[in-house]
């Protein structure tokens, strides 16, 4: 089985005038109400029986940080000794790359960054496609 998700509530979509001081507008986090609404998701998958290997999740910051609540919520909600999920980053996974949107290709967050910010994905982050 297969499950698609799009990321939480990101802090642009509350705050609208966020992109213009920030320093990658392009990458917005997600807010505490899309962390909370993610970690709920996770758990609801895993309490519905729902069993999966892998999570794939492109390289923008949202998207990590909604996948590591959902991995989050899962894992509580599962039981002791289950086997830890892996996430991967797939670079390739990007709309936002069309000409119809950016001049340049953004600077992702590397992993040592992304680790910086969510040290819960020590071990079972990796990624290709770069």
């Amino acid at each position: 089985a297969m499950v698609v998700m799009r990321h939480g509530e990101k802090v642009d979509e509350v705050d609208p005038e966020w992109g213009l001081r920030a320093e990658r507008p392009y990458d917005p986090p997600i807010t505490d109400k899309g962390c909370q609404e993610a970690f709920e998701t996770g758990g609801l998958l895993a309490t519905q029986n729902f069993a999966f290997d892998v999570m794939v999740v492109s390289p923008f910051l949202r998207c990590i940080q909604t996948a590591a609540h959902v991995l989050r919520g899962y894992e509580a909600a599962r039981p002791a000794g289950a086997k830890r999920l892996q996430l991967f980053l797939d670079y390739r996974l990007c709309e936002v790359l069309t000409e119809r949107n950016v001049v340049s290709k953004p600077r992702y967050l590397t992993h040592k960054e992304i680790l910086a910010l969510l040290p819960s994905l020590e071990s079972r982050l990796r990624g290709w496609g770069a």
